[in-house]
């Protein structure tokens, strides 16, 4: 005889597996790693950076027998959508290179629609009518957006700055840092010093200079020099 306290305990572990296994199929996100990059779509192929068990069986047989099931990769992700910094008729662009990381983020419901042709503005709808959900797929590998800008530990971005916001090349040697007292303009290791002082080029200050052995007339003098 099975009592009333096993049957409940069998039907909680019937409800555990059932919502452990709906979390399994689940897609949120994933790190991924640009294969190719469209400019003229602004689309990515990305590989996810995960090789998964999902496709081998049912977490419970994954579980059981895993040290004999291989993991496998995922196909290329096409046509992801990029996510850059981009409002009120600006936008950050980046020189999207493969190899470069990112994090895909799969959609609620399919966005077919909505990538091929927007949201339209009607009388209804004056930001735009939302686009009619083409297929009824939800957490779908079809519908993800690539995040730039993630980063594995072995490509982290080197000499960070925590004082001042940069935009910079990955060695940094080419960047705009702005802090709360300087805009700082570096190239090839020579700067340009913005602040409340003035403008200071390779440590002269610009406002400051003067040119020695010169006269008034129409000869040219020489370039800036320390005085």
């Amino acid at each position: 005889m099975i009592t009333i306290a096993e049957r409940l305990a069998l039907k909680e572990e019937a409800l555990e597996r059932k919502f452990d296994n709906f979390a399994f199929e689940l897609r949120c996100c994933s790190p991924g790693i640009i294969e190719s990059f469209d400019e003229e779509k602004q689309t990515v192929r990305v590989q996810l950076a995960i090789k998964e068990y999902i496709k081998c069986g049912a977490k419970e047989f994954i579980e059981e027998h895993k040290d004999n099931v291989a993991a496998i990769p995922v196909p290329i992700l096409v046509d992801v959508p990029i996510c850059i910094p981009s409002a009120g008729g600006f936008s950050l662009t980046l020189p999207i290179e493969p190899g470069d990381e990112c994090l895909v983020v799969f959609g609620d419901t399919c966005m077919d629609n909505w990538w091929e042709f927007g949201c339209s503005e009607t009388d209804l709808f004056p930001l735009g009518e939302p686009a009619t959900q083409k297929s009824l797929r939800r957490h779908n590998l079809s519908d993800g957006f690539a995040i730039l800008g993630v980063k594995s530990q072995p490509k982290i971005i080197e000499n960070y700055s925590t004082d001042a916001m940069e935009l910079r090349n990955e060695d940094g040697v080419n960047k705009i840092s702005l802090s709360g007292e300087a805009l700082t303009l570096t190239f090839g290791g020579k700067a340009i010093v913005i602040t409340a002082a003035g403008v200071e080029i390779e440590g002269i200050m610009f406002m400051d200079h003067v040119h020695m052995g010169v006269s008034t007339g129409g000869a040219l003098s020489q370039g800036v020099s320390p005085i």
